[in-house]
C-alpha cells in the first residue's frame, strides 16, 4: 500500500493533510478502489484506472467535467462525488498509472437488495438524474469504451473470442453458448427500437453498489461511478439497473432456482416512471421492459466473451467466476423475458 499512500499524499498536500491509512474497498470489477484516511482522521477515495479497459483515461476527466458543467444540481438530496485536484487535474499520471480522489460520502452501500423500498429509492435517484440531464449539451462527450452501449458490436466480440479465445473455455462451455444464440435474433429486435428512441445523458452503469444511502436508508446520498457517463439511451441505464437490483442472488452465484424478485421490479418501475414522466416520449415508457431484459441478456453476452478471451475486462477470484456471471445474467434473462405485466399490473 506503499505506492497508495504516496499518491494520496500527491492530491492531499494541496489541502494540507497527510495520509496515514490506506486499505482496500467496494466491490467494482473494473478500477481498483481504496480508502484512505489522515492525520484528523477524514477519509478520502483513491482509485486506480483499469486503461486496460480506460485505453483514454483522460476522456474520463473531460466527461466529468461536462457533467459539472451543465449538470443542475440540487439543496438537497441526491449529489455528485467531489474530486480533489492535484495541480488543478482531477486525475493524474503517476509512472504510467492514472489515479483520482474524491471526498469519502458516509452512507450505506448495497452489492444486492430484495427490499422494494430500498430498490424504489435508488430508481428514483437515476430518474432524477435523468431528469437533470435532460439540457446537457451532449455534443462533446466522449466514448469512454468504444461501443460501450452497442450490443451488435457486443455479438461481434463474443463470435471473435469463439474463434480465437481459449480453446479449453471453448469446448467445455459449448452448451452454454448454444442455448445462449438462440436469443441474439432478439438484438436486432431491439436495436429496431433504439434507432428510434430520444439520446440522452445516460449513467450507463447504475447498479445497486453505485447508489449511497443514508445511514436511515431512507434517502439517497449521491450516485456514484460516473467513468460511463455519455450518450444513450434510458433504455439502457434502466435495463442496467433492472438487471442489478431484482437479481436475488449476487453476480457471481451459481443459479439454485429463480432469481427474479418482482416486488423489487415492479418498485423500480414505478418509481422511475413516476419521476420520468414528464420527460420520456411515449416509445421510451412502453420498452423500458425491452431495456430490462435486453440488458441482461447482453450482459450474460459480455461476461461469456470475458470468460473466453481470459478474464481482461472484469476482475475474478476464480476461474469460472465470468461463466457463473454469464449463467446467472442469462437465468435472469429468461425470467425477466416471461413478465408480461409491468408496474401495477403484477401478474
Amino acid at each position: 500500500m506503499n505506492k497508495c499512500l504516496e499518491v494520496a499524499e500527491m492530491f492531499l498536500s494541496s489541502i494540507g493533510r497527510i495520509p496515514i491509512t490506506c486499505f482496500p474497498i467496494g466491490s467494482g470489477l473494473i478500477n481498483k478502489t481504496y480508502c484512505v484516511e489522515d492525520a484528523l482522521n477524514m477519509r478520502y477515495v483513491l482509485q486506480q484506472v483499469n486503461t486496460e479497459v480506460f485505453k483514454k483515461p483522460l476522456v474520463l476527466e473531460a466527461n466529468l467535467n461536462l457533467l459539472l458543467k451543465g449538470f443542475k444540481s440540487h439543496d438537497e438530496g441526491c449529489v455528485l462525488p467531489e474530486n480533489l485536484a492535484c495541480k488543478g487535474k482531477r486525475m493524474i499520471n503517476v509512472n504510467g498509472t492514472y489515479w483520482r480522489m474524491y471526498h469519502y460520502i458516509e452512507g450505506e452501500v448495497f452489492d444486492t437488495t430484495n427490499d422494494s423500498f430500498i430498490a424504489g429509492l435508488a430508481s428514483g435517484a437515476l430518474a432524477e438524474f435523468h431528469c437533470q440531464g435532460k439540457d446537457v449539451l451532449l455534443n462533446d462527450f466522449q466514448e469512454c469504451i468504444p461501443n460501450f452501449t452497442d450490443f451488435e458490436y457486443r455479438l461481434k466480440s463474443l463470435r471473435h473470442a469463439l474463434e480465437n479465445g481459449i480453446p479449453d473455455r471453448i469446448s467445455t462451455s459449448k452448451d452454454f453458448y448454444l442455448e445462449l444464440r438462440q436469443h441474439f435474433y432478439l438484438v436486432d429486435s431491439y436495436l429496431k427500437v433504439e434507432r428510434t428512441l430520444p439520446v440522452r445523458l445516460i449513467h450507463g452503469d447504475p447498479k445497486i453498489s453505485n447508489f449511497i444511502f443514508n445511514t436511515s436508508c431512507n434517502q439517497i446520498n449521491s450516485i456514484i461511478d460516473l467513468d460511463t457517463i455519455g450518450k444513450g439511451t434510458v433504455l439502457y441505464d434502466f435495463g442496467d439497473m433492472v438487471r442489478s437490483f431484482a437479481n436475488k442472488s449476487k453476480e457471481n452465484e451459481t443459479v439454485r432456482g429463480f432469481l427474479l424478485n418482482k416486488e423489487v421490479l415492479f418498485s423500480i418501475y414505478e418509481n422511475y416512471l413516476n419521476k420520468t414522466q414528464d420527460i420520456l416520449t411515449d416509445l421510451e415508457k412502453n420498452n423500458l421492459g425491452l431495456g430490462g431484459s435486453m440488458v441482461t441478456l447482453v450482459q450474460s453476452i459480455r461476461f461469456y466473451t470475458d470468460y473466453l478471451i481470459g478474464d481482461i475486462y472484469y476482475q475474478t477470484d476464480s476461474e469460472m467466476e465470468n461463466l457463473v456471471r454469464a449463467r446467472n445474467q442469462f437465468q435472469l434473462f429468461k425470467e425477466l423475458s416471461e413478465v408480461k405485466y409491468w408496474g401495477l399490473n403484477k401478474k
